[in-house]
C-alpha cells in the first residue's frame, strides 16, 4: 500500500495556521542574509536591520506554532554545544564563549526556517526568495566580470567573481547558485504560462553561467551532479551514464582553473596534504578534535573538505552528531522526494513531490561541493536542511504513513557510519599520497 493510500489527507487549510507574519519576516531575514543591503546602502548603515529583523522573527516563532519534527533540531542544538566542547577540550574558555555567539546565529536561522517551512505554499515562497536572491547574485557577478566592480562596490580576485559577506568566497557564491538551482527548474516545470516558464528556465541557465564565472571547480561539479541526478530520474541509467563520460569531457576543457582538474595539480595536491593534516588532528585528538575553527591554526590551509574539517575540528563526537544531522537531512528528502502516490495523483500530490524533489537535488547539490570545500559552519546548508526538516513535518501530517526517524532508534547505525566514513577518508589519503 503506498503512501497516499494509507493515509487520510488533511485539508490543506492546516497550514494556514502557521503564522503569515512568521513567514514574511522569515523571507526577510533570508533576503537580508543574502543580499545584505545593510552593508552597501548608506541608509541602512547605522540602522539595526539585523538585530531587529532576528528578533522579530524569534519573536514570532515563539508566539506561534512550534516544528521541531524528528530529531534533527536536537542534533543541531547538540552541535552548536559540541563545536564549543571541542574548544573547551582543550582548555580554550574564552575561545569556547567566542565560538558560541559566532555559531549561534546559524543554528537560530535554522530554526526559524525550519519553523516557517510547515506547508506547501510558505516552503514554496521560501524557495523563491531564495531563488531570487541567487538572480541577483548573478546580475551582481556579471557587472564584476564586464565592468570588473558590482553595485555593492566589490571586485572580482583573480578573475573569479565574488560576492559581499558570507559569499565573498567565490567557492561559497558558485556554492550558493548550485543550490537555488533545483528550485528555478521547479517553478520552471511547474508553471502554466510560457513567461513564467521561460523565466525560470533562464534564471537556471544563468546559474550555470554565475557558477562557471566564480571558476570553482567543486561547484561546477555539484551543478553537474545535479543535472546528472535530474536527468537520470527523466532518461535513465544507461543515458545518464553516458552524459557522465561527455560531462566530465567537457568540464575538463572549460577555459580557466577547470583545465587543471586533476590529482597532479597543485591546488588538488595541496588539499591531499591538508585532508592528510587533519587526520593527524584526528589521531592527536580523537574524541574532541583539535577545536572549532582551529583548523588553520595547525595546518596552512583548510580542509577543503567539509567532513575532514569537521573530523579534525571536533573529533569522533562532533562527526557523528555532523553526519546524524545532515544524514537525517538527506533521507527525510529523499523519502519525500520518492515517495510512493497512486495513479493518478491530484495536482497538490504533484506539486508536493516536485518539491521534495527540488530540496532533495539542492541538498545533492551541497553535498557534492562539499567534498570540495570547507563549508561545516557557513549558514547556506543549514537553510535547506531547515526547509526539508520544515516540510517534511506538514508532510508527515499529511501522510503520517511516511517514516518517523528517531536518534534512539538509529544510534549505532550512525556511530558505525561515522566510523566508516573516518575510515574511508583515511583509504582516500593513503591512495592519493
Amino acid at each position: 500500500m503506498s503512501v497516499a493510500q494509507s493515509a487520510v489527507r488533511f485539508p490543506v487549510s492546516r497550514e494556514n495556521q502557521q503564522s503569515t507574519a512568521l513567514l514574511l519576516l522569515v523571507a526577510a531575514n533570508l533576503t537580508i542574509i543574502v543580499i545584505r543591503p545593510q552593508e552597501f546602502v548608506p541608509a541602512l548603515y547605522d540602522f539595526p536591520i539585523v538585530p531587529l529583523s532576528f528578533g522579530l522573527s524569534m519573536l514570532a516563532v515563539i508566539v506561534g506554532n512550534k516544528n521541531l519534527a524528528g530529531p534533527v533540531s536536537k542534533l543541531v542544538a547538540v552541535f552548536l554545544f559540541a563545536t564549543c566542547a571541542s574548544r573547551l577540550a582543550g582548555g580554550w574558555f574564552s575561545g569556547a564563549y567566542d565560538w558560541f555567539f559566532n555559531f549561534l546565529p546559524t543554528c537560530i536561522v535554522f530554526f526559524l526556517i525550519n519553523a516557517a517551512s510547515f506547508g506547501l505554499n510558505s516552503v514554496r515562497m521560501l524557495m523563491r526568495v531564495f531563488a531570487l536572491c541567487g538572480i541577483a547574485l548573478v546580475v551582481h557577478s556579471l557587472q564584476q566580470h564586464f565592468n570588473g566592480v558590482g553595485w555593492t562596490g566589490e571586485t572580482t580576485v583573480y578573475d573569479r567573481v565574488r560576492y559581499i559577506g558570507l559569499l565573498n568566497d567565490p567557492n561559497d557564491l558558485g556554492m550558493f547558485l548550485v543550490m537555488a538551482l533545483p528550485f528555478a527548474l521547479h517553478f520552471s516545470s511547474n508553471s502554466r504560462n510560457f513567461m513564467v516558464k521561460l523565466f525560470w528556465l533562464s534564471a537556471a541557465g544563468s546559474y550555470l553561467y554565475g557558477a562557471y564565472l566564480t571558476q570553482s571547480r567543486g561547484t561546477m561539479l555539484a551543478a553537474f551532479a545535479v543535472l546528472l541526478v535530474h536527468v537520470y530520474k527523466r532518461i535513465g541509467v544507461v543515458t545518464a551514464g553516458g552524459l557522465v563520460t561527455a560531462g566530465v569531457a567537457a568540464i575538463s576543457l572549460l577555459p580557466g582553473r577547470m583545465q587543471r582538474l586533476s590529482v597532479a595539480e597543485s591546488s588538488a595536491g595541496g588539499r591531499v596534504d591538508a585532508w592528510y593534516a587533519g587526520l593527524q588532528m584526528f589521531e592527536s585528538n580523537p574524541i574532541f578534535g583539535v577545536g572549532a575553527g582551529t583548523f588553520t591554526d595547525h595546518h596552512i590551509r583548510t580542509a577543503h573538505n567539509t567532513l575532514v574539517l569537521v573530523i579534525g575540528e571536533l573529533g569522533f563526537v562532533g562527526t557523528l552528531i555532523f553526519i546524524a544531522m545532515f544524514g537525517y537531512g538527506f533521507l527525510m528528502a529523499r523519502q519525500a522526494a520518492f515517495r510512493r502516490d497512486p495513479e493518478p495523483q491530484t495536482e497538490t500530490q504533484k506539486l508536493e513531490v516536485s518539491v521534495s524533489y527540488a530540496l532533495f537535488l539542492s541538498f545533492v547539490g551541497f553535498l557534492v561541493a562539499a567534498c570540495f570545500l570547507s563549508r561545516s559552519y557557513v549558514v547556506f546548508p543549514y537553510i535547506i536542511l531547515g526547509m526539508i526538516t520544515g516540510y517534511y513535518g506538514y508532510l508527515r501530517t499529511v501522510y503520517p504513513a511516511l517514516k518517523s526517524f528517531r536518534m534512539s532508534q538509529d544510534f549505532l547505525t550512525w556511530v558505525v557510519i561515522s566510523l566508516c566514513c573516518i575510515l574511508g577518508c583515511y583509504v582516500v589519503v593513503r591512495v592519493l599520497l
